[in-house]
């Protein structure tokens, strides 16, 4: 169930952008490129060098069990993330260069959350974070004009990043929500 969740999230999310758009009259249309041939190849190439498999082991497979013992990991994740990406936008012809940063830290926040949730639900899965990663990454690989997409749909979809956040925040602190944290004793 869960590999189905972390494939098929983010096509729900910009599809649902563009659905909401277009039912409150903005007009420009959701471009993709469905080639299966070409969305299989993006997803290896941003899998192994696009940042998912690197950037994962040190976000989730180190940094987030350490945090998670004393402090809520997502947001501090979110804004650290946000700031490794921060040479691409001073790089013309990035996605990040086109995007406002105050969007990008909006979105990087949330998704680091929501990534947490993925991580914690799955007893600490990196496979599963690395595949939501890589399945982000070609999701915005796949939409045609990737940035005026977001730029253009901004206030929809810091809407429901919003709302997503919220929801998975409200979980996140739960009695009996179960963190994976690192444990000294039990690593040695």
């Amino acid at each position: 169930m869960f590999y189905l969740y972390v494939i098929f999230f983010w096509i729900m999310i910009f599809y649902g952008t563009s659905v909401i758009d277009n039912l409150l009259g903005f007009k420009n249309k959701l471009s993709v490129n469905s080639n299966p041939f070409y969305i299989i190849e993006l997803f290896t190439f941003v899998l192994f060098l696009g940042g998912p498999l690197g950037e994962e082991l040190g976000w989730r497979g180190f940094l987030l069990p350490r945090l998670q013992k004393k402090f809520y990991a997502s947001i501090i994740i979110g804004f650290v993330w946000t700031f490794w990406h921060l040479p691409l936008f001073f790089i013309p012809g990035t996605a990040q260069n086109q995007i406002p940063f105050f969007l990008f830290l909006l979105e990087f926040t949330c998704f680091a959350t929501l990534i947490t949730w993925v991580y914690n639900k799955t007893d600490g899965s990196l496979l599963l974070t690395i595949l939501f990663h890589g399945a982000l990454n070609t999701t915005s690989g796949v939409v045609n004009n990737f940035a005026d997409f977001v730029i253009t749909h901004k206030y929809t979809i810091c809407l429901i990043i919003s709302i997503i956040m919220g929801y998975f925040v409200a979980k996140m602190f739960k009695k009996d929500y179960k963190k994976v944290v690192f444990n000294l004793e039990n690593n040695i």
